[in-house]
């Protein structure tokens, strides 16, 4: 017989593997919201200035995005951050956040036809955030490019204080073996 404790475990095996640590998503979300409020507050301005809405939103949405990356590398993805790749990293990212813009736009057209508009639009916001996120943990702030850019940067193999999950990538706390 199967004890209720080991579904939880899987559950908890099935997030880790889709989302990594718990925290990190957390930070996300933080990092993103903010994000959106900068994104905001620079339509809010420019608009009261009587710029056209659809360039101020274009332009927030640009200043946004350099928000959100400055603080993903230092927050979200703070352990996996070296000077070394930033230019590398930031074109990904600039990328990643074309391409999540297009998505959020079609997944928004698509699911127009079926439900009401503001569900549309956070339809679309949940796609892009989901390719966002993926596409952060995954490609531009991989902990096995942070490790081979710090080995770069010194000249030598580098010693890191962590062990890495082989399946996410993801750092693991320390082990006394």
């Amino acid at each position: 017989m199967r004890s209720i404790g080991r579904g939880s475990g899987l559950v908890r095996q099935l997030f880790h593997l889709f989302f990594g640590d718990p925290a990190r998503l957390l930070r996300f979300c933080a990092t993103g919201g903010l994000a959106a409020l900068v994104q905001l507050a620079v339509l809010r301005m420019l608009t009261a200035d009587h710029w056209e809405a659809l360039i101020s939103n274009g332009i927030g949405m640009a200043v946004a995005a350099q928000v959100n990356f400055t603080l993903s590398s230092a927050f979200t993805w703070r352990d996996r951050w070296v000077r070394a790749g930033l230019h590398r990293r930031w074109s990904m990212y600039q990328l990643t956040i074309l391409v999540s813009a297009i998505l959020n736009m079609l997944v928004f057209i698509v699911a127009r036809l079926f439900v009401e508009q503001m569900i549309a639009a956070l339809l679309g916001i949940a796609a892009a955030a989901a390719l966002n996120f993926a596409a952060g943990d995954r490609i531009i702030f991989r902990l096995k490019q942070a490790v081979a850019a710090l080995e770069h940067e010194q000249g030598t193999e580098a010693v890191v204080p962590v062990y890495i999950d082989e399946r996410s990538g993801d750092p693991l706390h320390h082990r006394s073996d």
